[in-house]
């Protein structure tokens, strides 16, 4: 009796093992599409932030005099991999000049946005360039 016993509590330790297994394998295959999409949202807002960055930097470095007060639009597309995969972003840039309440001053604000399936994302930089 007590060998047929000892069996029956193998057996269900064996059957509860697999189903821990079961489902920490099945959870762990649920993280991986998240870990893809959140991929893609760090290397979209890292390249945004990387124009928008480049954007200002070229205008406030172009002068005061070269800074014309207006709003530039463009689309930049860029093409790059994720795990292997290749994926397209097209990236709406907005460079907007405007005046500071303080004379001899500018304001310029850079904008870099962009579409993540349904999700509008976008990346806004502000910096000033002077009369000095």
């Amino acid at each position: 009796m007590r060998r047929l016993q000892w069996g029956v509590s193998l057996l269900l330790e064996v059957v509860f093992g697999l189903g821990l297994f079961a489902i920490s394998v099945l959870l762990l295959f649920g993280i991986f599409p998240n870990s893809h999409r959140a991929t893609t949202q760090a290397k979209n807002t890292s390249l945004a932030t990387n124009l928008a960055r480049e954007l200002l930097e070229a205008e406030i470095s172009s002068g005061y005099d070269n800074a014309p007060l207006g709003v530039t639009t463009n689309v930049v597309p860029v093409a790059s991999i994720v795990n292997g995969t290749p994926v397209s972003v097209s990236f709406n840039t907005t460079v907007a000049v405007t005046a500071h309440a303080q004379p001899e001053v500018r304001v310029v604000t850079v904008t870099v946005a962009w579409s993540e399936g349904p999700i509008n994302r976008q990346v806004r930089l502000v910096g000033y360039v002077g009369d000095f």
